[in-house]
């Protein structure tokens, strides 16, 4: 079942699995150890104490008659071992020492003599030889002396035990534990779950156009952060979707005023109430190019959101393209009563752009200036170096943009109000018909050149409009601007 409190519980209750079976296993492992050395270290101590006395017993007789005297004689000092029996009560260190069996035997393993009780053949087998340790006298090996008890079974009967106890107490652990890991593993599964759950069931109605349905931002610390990019994206989304709206309702508005009057005069003409005049005609030729306009300003601006703006970027001098723009307004700015000024430093200035997309950004600014700036007023045309490339500005006196209005002036078809919506569409610099497209394609050019935009106004003082762009690195340092 590929559900998330599913998989958690299943990983807990491995690991809890796992971790109990892994402390189950080393104990096993270290009892055997311990257990193994108790017995070997047992039987290493009578060896010792046995080997030198038979060493020195060897070198002085010569044989081993009379040896069994000496094995038996060891017997008492075989350290005594008190255990709990398996099978209950306690075994004291007598009973066990009188069980222990000393076995002596030649160079061959043949059984000489022997102490406590019998040995178990005539000669030692290949299990006995190993671990019998060998009298050496003089270099050479004269017998094996083997140390047997029955405490090595018992031991291993005791571990047996202990290990069958241990292995009961691990599957009673692995079934305790493994059900408290079911049930915190589907508590917490579904704990993180639930918020999951319901931001898919959000995303599922807001892909059914509900704009309004956020997330609740609840849960863990990553469920909150998919909850709170959910958001981001669900206002983002919304935001889009409102603004294709407004696009729409406004290229309709748009191409409708021009439809408009195109079809009212040639239903004029038709009917014979305009006479079919050069003027009439060149009335509707004015507002088909407002429609050719429209139309290229819109194709523009999608292909430069998209990305797909065909751009000629290479090294532009900067006071030439500014120069340009100004000189195309020129005779415009007089015929208005406008001052149109320059300013340029010394030093050439260097930009990585395309020269005809700057031109187009500059010509944009001037006619948005001209078309509010007053009889009287200037504006002026600045190109400067910054810490972060060359900056153009356009400088007007006009009326001035209202604060809450100034985040919205780069978006399309925006306009203050009313007045302003009606006169936009007159482009005074050529007299022709405007389409509210120019600052959103403005914006749109300079950030597909890598620029970045922007503006400040206060009503009554005018507004400046700048856009910076990079600069080639092969610019002269910075100098003082100066009005032409």
């Amino acid at each position: 079942m590929n559900r998330l409190w599913v998989r958690i519980t299943i990983a807990l209750v491995g690991m809890t699995v796992l971790s109990v079976l892994t402390v189950t296993v080393v104990a096993q492992l270290n009892m055997t150890s311990k257990m193994a050395e108790l017995s070997n270290r047992q039987r290493a101590i009578a060896q010792i104490v046995l080997l030198d006395t038979l060493q020195e017993y060897y070198a002085l007789v010569g044989s081993w008659d009379g040896a069994e005297r000496v094995l038996k004689s060891a017997l008492p000092s075989f350290p005594q071992l008190e255990m709990e029996n398996p099978r209950g009560g306690m075994r004291s260190g007598r009973r066990m020492r009188d069980s222990v069996r000393f076995v002596l035997a030649d160079a061959e393993g043949y059984v000489l003599a022997f102490a406590g009780a019998p040995p178990r053949a005539d000669r030692f087998d290949g299990q006995e030889m190993r671990a019998a340790s060998p009298i050496v006298v003089e270099g050479r090996v004269v017998g094996h002396l083997l140390v047997d008890s029955p405490e090595v079974a018992m031991l291993a009967e005791a571990q047996q035990v202990v290990l069958d106890e241990l292995r009961r107490y691990a599957i009673i652990a692995v079934l305790v534990v493994g059900a408290a890991a079911i049930a915190v593993g589907v508590a917490t599964g579904r704990t993180l779950a639930r918020p999951l759950g319901e931001l898919a069931a959000t995303a599922r109605r807001f892909s059914a156009r509900r704009w309004d349905l956020r997330a609740q931002e609840h849960g863990a610390q990553e469920v909150i952060a998919v909850a709170q990019s959910f958001n981001m994206m669900a206002d983002s989304l919304e935001r889009a979707e409102i603004n294709r709206r407004n696009l729409t309702a406004d290229i309709a508005h748009e191409l409708r005023t021009p439809l408009t009057v195109i079809q009212g005069n040639l239903r004029a003409m038709l009917d014979g109430v305009y006479p079919m005049e050069r003027q009439e005609i060149a009335t509707i030729y004015d507002e088909t190019r407002l429609l050719s306009r429209l139309v290229e300003d819109l194709r523009l601006l999608a292909l430069a959101e998209a990305g797909q703006l065909q751009l000629k970027t290479q090294i532009e001098a900067a006071q030439d393209l500014a120069r340009a723009a100004v000189a195309q307004y020129q005779l415009a700015a007089e015929g208005q009563g406008v001052r149109l000024q320059l300013a340029v430093p010394d030093e050439v200035l260097q930009v990585r752009a395309d020269g005809d997309r700057v031109g187009q950004v500059l010509r944009n600014l001037l006619s948005n200036a001209l078309r509010y700036t007053p009889n009287g007023g200037s504006i002026v045309v600045q190109v400067e170096r910054t810490t972060e490339g060359v900056r153009f500005t356009v400088r007007d006196t006009g009326a001035g943009i209202p604060a809450e209005m100034l985040p919205h002036i780069f978006d399309r078809f925006y306009r203050g109000d009313a007045a302003r919506a009606r006169d936009g569409v007159r482009d005074s610099a050529r007299g022709g018909g405007g389409t509210g497209l120019g600052l959103a394609i403005v914006q749109s050019l300079v950030h597909a050149m890598g620029g970045r935009v922007g503006a400040e106004s206060r009503v009554g003082a005018g507004s400046t409009l700048w856009f910076e762009l990079a600069a080639d690195p092969v610019s002269d340092p910075p100098a003082p601007a100066r009005t032409v």
